[in-house]
């Protein structure tokens, strides 16, 4: 969390495009990143709907290791019946966030069916969600 804490991401839920919209800025310490996909996991459009994850990354950093990224692995196997079949796109402009965003690509989807793809700007990120 922030310094002053508050929540360094918002989520909201666009009905329209039917996605879910996750934005985080500013450092991302592992633990903030497992508290954001908690509440993203509760949001019934996500779960229980055909919305699919739009995570927007742009100015923020990851603040943990690559080696650090095997519990996030875990935490999204451990609901794999809630993510097969659904999308994620995430929106980067750095390279740590970038690294990060594709290791998650292919490694993911072959044991979740959870399909993740980085992209560098909004619109393109949408295209794909909903194309």
């Amino acid at each position: 969390m922030a310094q002053d804490g508050m929540k360094n991401y918002t989520i909201s839920v666009d009905d329209k495009l039917k996605i879910i919209r996750y934005r985080h800025t500013g450092n991302i310490p592992r633990k903030e990143l497992g508290e954001a996909w908690t509440e993203i996991l509760n949001i019934d459009e996500f779960t229980q709907q055909e919305f699919h994850l739009l995570a927007d990354y742009r100015g923020a950093t990851f603040n943990f290791s690559i080696d650090e990224t095997k519990a996030i692995d875990q935490f999204l196997i451990a609901h794999k019946a809630l993510l097969k079949g659904k999308k994620e796109a995430l929106i980067v402009d750095n390279p740590f966030t970038t690294v990060v965003a594709i290791l998650f690509e292919d490694k993911l989807y072959a044991q979740t069916g959870f399909e993740i793809k980085a992209f560098s700007t909004e619109h393109a990120a949408i295209r794909w969600l909903i194309g």
